[in-house]
């Protein structure tokens, strides 16, 4: 059982899988941090078109050791598991691999949905935990702006129990609640805010794990 974060940032002094619909729905309701936003975000390279600048590439900082920048070649499209205000969710493959794709849409793109973008980039590379979905990598050239995520192919456990009318015996409910549990301790001690727990962001592998 994996979460799938939804990133805000608990405002404490020191420093560090759900459903795809709800997770672009609350691409705005993400809590603000500006000082978080103005050392991980900025824009390189731009391009001049008539009296329009248009950026050309959101950066975000590395620490010499993290390689998360995707080709978008490199990415295959299968087919769309979701659309939302801001953007779709594919899923695809990346080098073999069964990924999910979320694809921000170019004409809503401005310069808050960057700092936004960046942000959770700039989080989601650093988390690392089997109890929460997985980051891959991310392009960070418009009009490719995507972020990839592992692939969760057993879906959400609220279309499990309501969509499938599936029913948990009491061991896997206590395997459930010990791995969400787990999750969520692991992004506490990170001083990452969930913001969003709900069944429909619980996500689940082949396995019903």
């Amino acid at each position: 059982m994996s979460l799938l974060l939804i990133i805000g940032l608990l405002r404490k002094p020191s420093s560090l899988n759900m459903s795809w619909e709800g997770r672009f729905q609350r691409l705005n309701a993400m809590q603000k941090s500006d000082r978080l936003r103005s050392q991980v975000y900025h824009v390189v390279g731009k391009e001049h078109t008539g009296n329009t600048t248009i950026s050309t590439h959101v950066s975000i900082p590395t620490d010499q050791i993290d390689v998360w920048e995707i080709d978008t070649s490199l990415l295959k499209y299968e087919y769309k598991i979701a659309s939302g205000s801001y953007g779709d969710l594919h899923k695809g493959t990346f080098c073999g691999q069964d990924v999910a794709i979320k694809v921000l849409m170019t004409e809503h793109l401005n310069d808050k949905l960057r700092r936004e973008f960046a942000q959770e980039v700039f989080i989601m590379r650093k988390v690392r935990h089997t109890n929460v979905v997985q980051f891959i990598g991310a392009c960070t050239r418009p009009p490719s702006l995507c972020i990839v995520t592992e692939f969760m192919s057993g879906g959400s456990m609220y279309d499990f129990l309501h969509k499938q009318k599936g029913v948990l015996s009491l061991p896997s409910l206590l395997r459930v609640a010990i791995d969400v549990s787990n999750g969520m301790n692991y992004l506490h001690e990170n001083n990452i805010m969930h913001r969003d727990l709900k069944a429909a962001n619980l996500l689940m592998d082949e396995n019903g794990v």
